[in-house]
């Protein structure tokens, strides 16, 4: 068997309770979908939009207040996914939240299929 190294990262969120830990999980799975070994991107927006899917409307709140201070790709993620989530769970205002603090006109380049995330072109991913 190979070796695995585990390295810890420093989150974006400065005051994680400890309920709040799998929210910062999804953010930091979509930080590092580029970097990630063993599975693909579109695995991993699978994963991580599946998780979504469950949470609450709280926590999906949260999730968004949280993503706000990370990285634009990863609000840009984020924000799209939360559109694909099913309809009264995730309010407008929170993915229209997540838009406005992007820049319209950056573009994304990860490998990720249409078939995956069929928003990504409106959130810039190409």
């Amino acid at each position: 068997m190979g070796k695995q190294q585990v390295q810890f990262v420093r989150s974006y969120v400065s005051s994680i309770e400890k309920e709040d830990i799998p929210l910062i999980e999804l953010l930091e799975a979509l930080r590092f979908i580029k970097k990630a070994q063993d599975c693909t991107p579109d695995e991993i927006i699978a994963a991580v939009g599946k998780r979504m899917e469950d949470l609450t409307k709280d926590e999906l709140k949260r999730l968004v207040q949280f993503a706000k201070a990370y990285p634009p790709m990863v609000r840009t993620l984020c924000g799209s996914l939360c559109e694909n989530i099913p309809e009264g769970l995730a309010k407008p205002f929170l993915i229209e939240s997540l838009r406005a603090t992007l820049n319209p006109c950056t573009k994304y380049k990860l490998p990720i299929s249409e078939t995956i995330l069929k928003n990504k072109k409106a959130w810039g991913i190409v």
